[in-house]
């Protein structure tokens, strides 16, 4: 487990998310795709605080407070002693929509680009041109966790679904690959998120 989580931010996090959170902590290795924000891991704060204040307009400033600390405080395993290898694939539309405006997004670019310096995070981005897209239709990770095998998580607005079925958990690995393989390489995609920070300076 990492020692940097607090143990009061688990209970700020939705009562849906909190077992996902403690796969998350768990995993050895993490498997991310999304089409259309910077996955919670990656987010700086400012682009996360944005997040919740357009997802949850109706909550008082305290609570979207804890919410952001919650969310920050996940952020701790990646600076752990042993943390788990990340990969993330973004569709290139994460890239272009300026959440939080110009300033925002071009630290956000700018905090994706000194995470890939880290050995154990990957990030792979699938051009905005490609035609043939085999995942335009909803956000999902896959938790590796020692002991208890792959788990696959995908949510909604209000809920969110763990399954360790075998079959729906192998299904998804081969999507994940898929996608892996209509990203860019890495390196190309490196340069692809340094063009689109320019974009916002």
């Amino acid at each position: 487990m990492v020692a940097l989580w607090d143990s009061t931010s688990e209970s700020a996090l939705p009562t849906w998310y909190q077992d996902a959170a403690r796969r998350e902590r768990a995993s050895t290795e993490i498997w991310e795709y999304h089409p259309l924000l910077v996955p919670g891991l990656l987010q700086t704060e400012a682009y996360a605080r944005c997040l919740l204040r357009m997802g949850l307009p109706r909550e008082s400033q305290a609570e979207i407070d804890d919410l952001l600390q919650a969310r920050m405080d996940r952020k701790s395993i990646l600076k752990s002693e042993r943390p788990p290898f990340l990969v993330v694939v973004l569709d290139g539309s994460v890239l272009i929509r300026p959440v939080g405006g110009r300033k925002v997004m071009y630290e956000q670019l700018g905090h994706l680009l000194e995470l890939t310096e880290r050995r154990n995070i990957a990030i792979q981005v699938i051009p905005f041109e490609t035609e043939h897209h085999p995942g335009l239709y909803h956000a999902f990770s896959l938790f590796m966790v020692p002991n208890q095998g792959t788990v696959l998580y995908t949510e909604t607005r209000h809920s969110g679904t763990p399954t360790d079925d075998p079959a729906i958990v192998a299904d998804y690995a081969r999507h994940y690959a898929d996608l892996r393989g209509a990203a860019l390489p890495q390196e190309a995609s490196i340069r692809l998120i340094a063009q689109a920070q320019r974009e916002f300076s």
